[in-house]
């Protein structure tokens, strides 16, 4: 099988099961989605951190775990939900007005953004792994056809992937 075919394989999958898929669906499939997402985030923590490590830089990434495990959990799964991902939606209008509609190319780049700011904001260059969590929910906020449905499926998504990560660090710690 060609990589082209894949490609058409994979576009096909998700244009069926997912970018036309109705707001029960649609918010369904963020209940898994969000364990994914979870594995992703922390596999890309784990490979960031052991390239850093060698390279000896030092991480903050115990404080920034402590920091977000005992503080209230409001902003985490209330307001960064809605406001993080009303900042995702401005950046894939504009860069999908500049960038076209692919359905990879346009979230890959607001995740990247995303990823930046939370490096900057927590400084801790290990903390650029939340573009894992970002990739998935500018994906619903870009390709869902029914845009609406689309926005609140992604803050679904964040609010999950927050609550799994927040018992993760409590477990943890």
């Amino acid at each position: 099988m060609s990589l082209a075919s894949e490609r058409t394989g994979l576009d096909a999958i998700l244009e069926r099961y997912l970018w036309t898929a109705g707001w029960l669906r649609l918010f369904a499939i963020c209940i898994p989605l969000a364990f994914v997402v979870l594995l992703a985030q922390d596999a890309l923590k784990l490979g960031i951190d052991l390239v850093l490590s060698s390279l000896g830089f030092p991480g903050r990434m115990a404080e920034v775990t402590e920091f977000q495990a005992n503080m209230s959990w409001v902003s985490p799964l209330l307001v960064a939900p809605i406001l993080e991902n009303l900042f995702c939606l401005f950046w894939v209008v504009v860069l999908a007005h500049k960038l076209g509609r692919t359905w990879w190319l346009v979230p890959s780049m607001v995740a990247l953004i995303a990823g930046a700011f939370h490096v900057v904001g927590y400084l801790e260059p290990r903390y650029a792994s939340i573009s894992a969590n970002f990739f998935a929910m500018c994906c619903l906020i870009h390709n869902v056809r029914n845009r609406v449905a689309g926005f609140w499926a992604s803050v679904f998504l964040h609010f999950l992937t927050n609550f799994l990560v927040l018992l993760q660090f409590r477990f943890q710690g």
